[in-house]
């Protein structure tokens, strides 16, 4: 019994210890949702093109499961952008901005989302037209302080 009570937490110590990672493919990126703060404006502004990249990825190497993830993490962010804008100080006109670019970012989202292939060469200036408008608003905000103090 004594043996039995001591193997039992050595099995089950890695699997404790694993962490939350579902797949190889969420692994393999840094950038799965952290439990941690309210994301802000500035910093999804950051992330858009590199998720929009790994989703546009993921629809090329068929994985579907994995693709999903992605353009799930991609949505969520444009649609986040109003909302985390109207938390700033940003001014109508360039809220107003905001939400339009977001408005034609979600429509690219759900054009990836239905043909998985590659954007045109229209829908990608789009999404650059798009992606820079907002990092030029983001631009205007004050520096955000180190919240994690």
């Amino acid at each position: 019994m004594l043996r039995f009570a001591a193997v039992v937490p050595l099995i089950l110590l890695p699997l404790l210890l694993s962490g939350c990672s579902e797949t190889q493919a969420e692994a393999e990126h840094e950038h799965h949702h952290a439990h941690g703060p309210r994301p802000h404006f500035e910093g999804v502004v950051k992330r858009l093109r590199k998720q929009y990249r790994w989703a546009i990825q993921a629809a090329s190497r068929d994985d579907v499961k994995h693709f999903q993830h992605e353009l799930e993490h991609f949505h969520e962010s444009v649609e986040l952008l109003p909302e985390l804008a109207a938390e700033t100080d940003l001014c109508k006109a360039d809220w107003d901005r905001v939400n339009a670019a977001s408005k034609g970012l979600a429509a690219e989202s759900a054009r990836l989302g239905q043909t998985k292939a590659q954007p045109s060469d229209a829908a990608q200036a789009a999404f650059d037209t798009a992606v820079k408008e907002l990092e030029e608003i983001a631009s205007k905000l004050p520096p955000r302080r180190n919240e994690s103090k």
